[in-house]
């Protein structure tokens, strides 16, 4: 999340005393971008990670040795599955209202177009309330889109976007929600996540940072 092109100008946001707004980040893991967060100076209260792994949230605080930590220092960290749950009841309700910024790491292209448009909606749907409402993140991209099988035996899948098939995705989603959406890309640099040589190979595999604005 750090080294995301628009993290500085998030960064800002969220550490401003005259605003409220607070993030979600999809997809946390282990929680090093929220704990990143609190060390540049965000406050606990306004970070929530959420992960379908409890495995990964339990191993973040193993890692980093806070569990237990003063009551002001705890980030909230909530197990979740986006397509199968309503984001609006996690944390006991504190999203209730919704949240303002979202971070989507590494999660979009998990999944194939009729779920990445469930996801979206739903993002939409937790962020439409806010007028400047923000999802950025990062995912796998190709000049071919759609699904590319991965492996020694092709069992993986990602989906890769360009330009074209991810601004669709999002004129979707705004016709499903009701919203209306700004899409910059503002990065795509040669994938340095999965392996490109050999039999794991991720033909013309891009990484590809976005940001997706309420308008």
């Amino acid at each position: 999340m750090s080294i995301h092109p628009i993290y500085p100008e998030i960064l800002s946001r969220l550490t401003s005393t005259s605003s409220s707004s607070r993030i979600l980040d999809l997809g946390c893991g282990l929680g090093q971008d929220e704990r990143k967060l609190m060390f540049d100076g965000v406050k606990p209260e306004k970070i929530v990670g959420v992960d379908i792994s409890q495995g990964l949230i339990n191993a973040g605080y193993d890692l980093f040795m806070d569990r237990g930590s003063k009551e002001e220092d705890i980030i909230t960290f909530v197990k979740g599955d986006i397509l199968v749950e309503d984001p609006l009841k996690w944390a006991e309700g504190k999203l209730a209202e919704g949240v303002e910024i979202v971070h989507v790491g590494a999660v979009f292209h998990l999944f194939e177009w009729e779920q990445q448009v469930v996801l979206a909606s739903k993002l939409a749907t937790l962020t439409s309330s806010k007028e400047d409402a923000v999802i950025f993140g990062y995912q796998f991209s190709s000049p071919n889109p759609g699904v590319h099988m991965l492996g020694p035996k092709k069992e993986a899948k990602v989906f890769g976007h360009d330009k074209g098939s991810w601004t669709k995705l999002w004129e979707e989603v705004g016709e499903a929600t009701g919203t209306k959406w700004r899409i910059e890309i503002l990065e795509v640099i040669p994938d340095r996540g999965l392996v490109t040589k050999g039999n794991w190979g991720f033909v013309n595999g891009r990484l590809m940072r976005f940001s997706v604005h309420k308008v």
